[in-house]
């Protein structure tokens, strides 16, 4: 790291960069890192300036700095904002993959809140390829979720989890099956010092989660049951569970105290019921294939746009 001269010695206040994500240090603007090396940057040696200005300068800008605004906080803006809880499952297969995601997003983009890869679409793609749909969905103002259910050791799923913020996604979601202790707990503290989400597995939308999800005991409770009092205590931004079980929904958002959104995949094509699902709790819907495969596309987002609202803030009244 190369110190240039810093305007404090003019007696102008210098300006003090963000928060780096990983190691929580402050960095002065007028520090110009030369080395492309993500990992922890390596603390200049400042400590005995010759004059205190330097050390007067940082002291007092540091207490300026206010923390990272955070995925729930941002996810909460953009909806109000677009008066929106309407995310995209944008789960094309085919050819031209990446021309037609980038085209079908931007047609149906001002509906939304949010858009949802799934992690299909890093194999034929590539993380490049990912990496355009992301900035184009920055571009248009939403957020973007990866839907990847890192369920590994926690080495593995940081290098996913840190492959996938550095290509520009607000958050990705996380199996809660491999546990806390060397298994996702790197994935939550890094998201957290990069302001990003972490959305944990609590019900899936598919007829054979009851097998797994329900029918599994953990210390003597449904596998759900437990799964939403971990994602509690992790301090997830967000549950998911499937509109296809509206009764779940309710109990999960009692379970939690109505004090973590709840993310519902499953609406349309699957069976889910977008009124159901949003009476008993979910704050956030995930279409894909209900919007994708009509002809008219951005009208299909629209009026799910437009009736998930209305049913949110008939909840809310």
């Amino acid at each position: 790291m190369r110190l240039t001269r810093c305007p404090c010695s003019s007696m102008s206040p210098c300006d003090v960069g963000l928060q780096h994500p990983s190691s929580g240090m402050l960095q002065p603007a007028c520090m110009e890192k030369t080395s492309n090396t993500p990992s922890t940057p390596a603390t200049p040696n400042i400590s005995t300036p010759k004059s205190s200005k330097w050390k007067t300068c940082l002291s007092s800008q540091t207490e300026k700095v206010k923390p990272l605004k955070g995925f729930r906080e941002r996810m909460r803006e953009t909806s109000e904002r677009r008066e929106s809880i309407l995310i995209l499952a944008l789960d094309l297969k085919g050819e031209r993959l990446l021309e037609r995601s980038l085209s079908l997003l931007e047609e149906v983009s001002q509906s939304l809140c949010a858009v949802k890869l799934n992690r299909h679409l890093l194999l034929p793609l590539g993380l490049k390829g990912v990496k355009q749909i992301v900035e184009k969905a920055r571009r248009l103002g939403i957020q973007t979720i990866m839907d990847c259910k890192l369920n590994d050791i926690g080495s593995t799923n940081l290098a996913i989890a840190e492959s996938l913020f550095k290509a520009g996604f607000d958050a990705l979601t996380v199996s809660p099956y491999v546990g806390w202790k060397e298994g996702l707990e790197p994935v939550f503290k890094l998201a957290k010092s990069l302001g990003r989400g972490v959305l944990s597995l609590v019900y899936m939308s598919h007829p054979g989660a009851k097998e797994t999800f329900e029918e599994a005991f953990i210390q003597g409770k449904p596998a759900y049951q437990v799964f939403a009092g971990w994602a509690a205590r992790w301090e997830a931004d967000g549950l998911i569970v499937g509109a296809t079980r509206p009764e779940k929904i309710r109990e999960i958002h009692h379970l939690v105290e109505g004090k973590l959104p709840i993310y519902s995949p499953g609406v349309g094509f699957q069976g889910g019921s977008l009124e159901a699902a949003i009476e008993n709790g979910a704050n956030y819907i995930i279409v894909g294939r209900s919007i994708l495969q009509t002809e008219r596309p951005a009208e299909a987002a629209e009026n799910f746009r437009r009736e998930s609202w209305r049913l949110l803030r008939l909840r809310e009244s």
